[in-house]
């Protein structure tokens, strides 16, 4: 009977990671993740998975074990953030990643890197244009050198802007999940200028196809896992459609993605998945929860003509929700009072049975 094989998931609790622990599961592999959960999170956990929490730089301390292979993906991961903290850039990419290979060359197992693809950017420029990409960019120097130094197994893998369930939001999300949170919020989707510049677009899926691909079967530099399609950032809103708002350009900003992912289609690679079709569904959902919240059932023992201060503030509320439908049951006060009076346009009047003037003010004191 053939021998489990272990696998170490650095990251494992965080976007990618979570997908990638997920499919080695599948894949027969007992996985073992580390995390310190600075971007990671509980509700990423799968099923089988061993959850160490700590720090890269102490994971001899936390793994006993000696892996198969190393899946080193919990470093820093932000390009613009990365100027505002450049402390911690290093403390987790450099420090991090070289106790990382430390512990591979120790425990002799293979190690498959997460490179960034930001080193290719704007004809190779983009290596030195971050505190993130520089320490990434020059990551791969390292793993490259401990299998020169020391004979380390290893395959480097570059992501192209990954996209998918479980991205997390807020300061650190990706450029999609942005998107989605304000077009789903009826907000303008926010450009950083020109908008020009582009990226390919790669759904998470797809990436982890590439590292279990690469893990198998890789060796060396050099494996690219992109989509082909290559978009501008002001394609992606125009995608997503609504009000776009130009942001001035920022540092880090780099024009152009790079995309290289011949070595990965000749070890069996596709792209299964588009950027088009993710956000088509994304839409597709996000209506769907609005239909669903776009009416309001409001009781009131009153409204107009018989108003006071309350009615007149529901009123205001009820105006500053034009795309929502609320439909207001109330009473009659006299039998001249009509059940389609109201002026604003998204409300519709129930009037049931009769009552008097004053009931407006007794029946709540009573608590009828």
């Amino acid at each position: 009977m053939e021998k489990q094989q272990l696998a170490v998931v650095t990251g494992g609790a965080g976007f990618v990671g979570s997908h990638l622990c997920e499919r080695l599961i599948k894949e027969g592999y007992a996985v073992i993740s580390l995390d310190n959960y600075f971007t990671g999170t509980p509700d990423n956990h799968v099923e089988g998975v061993a959850y160490r929490t700590g720090h890269t730089k102490d994971i001899a301390q936390h793994i006993s074990e000696t892996p198969d292979i190393v899946f080193h993906l919990g470093e820093y991961a932000r390009t613009e953030k990365s100027f505002e903290d450049v402390e911690l850039v290093w403390d987790l990419n450099k420090t991090g990643t070289f106790a990382v290979m430390e512990f591979c060359r120790r425990r002799d197992c293979k190690v498959v890197y997460a490179g960034s693809s930001t080193k290719f950017a704007d004809a190779g420029d983009g290596r030195d244009q971050s505190p993130y990409a520089w320490t990434k960019a020059t990551n791969t120097e390292l793993v490259k050198n401990y299998a020169d130094w020391f004979g380390v197994e290893y395959a480097i893998t570059y992501f192209y802007n990954v996209y998918g369930p479980r991205e997390m939001s807020g300061s650190y999300g990706t450029l999609i999940r942005i998107f989605t949170e304000l077009y789903r919020n009826g907000q303008p989707l926010t450009v950083t200028a020109p908008g020009t510049q582009t990226r390919n677009y790669t759904h998470v899926y797809d990436i982890v196809d590439g590292l279990i691909l690469t893990a198998k079967h890789g060796k060396g530099d050099g494996y690219g896992i992109g989509a082909d399609q290559q978009y501008s950032v002001l394609d992606v809103a125009n995608m997503f459609g609504g009000e776009v708002v130009m942001m001035p350009e920022r540092k880090g900003n780099r024009m152009t993605a790079g995309v290289d992912n011949v070595q990965v289609k000749a070890l069996g690679w596709k792209q299964n998945h588009t950027l088009t079709d993710w956000i088509k569904q994304v839409k597709a959902e996000i209506g769907q929860v609005q239909k669903a919240e776009q009416r309001v059932l409001v009781f009131s023992t009153t409204f107009f003509p018989h108003a006071g201060a309350a009615e007149h503030a529901l009123c205001d509320l009820i105006r500053s929700m034009p795309n929502v439908q609320f439909d207001v049951v109330t009473t009659k006060f006299s039998k001249d009072t009509m059940g389609d009076e109201c002026e604003i346009p998204n409300v519709t009047l129930h009037r049931v049975g009769y009552g008097y003037k004053l009931d407006k003010y007794l029946l709540p004191f009573l608590g009828a």
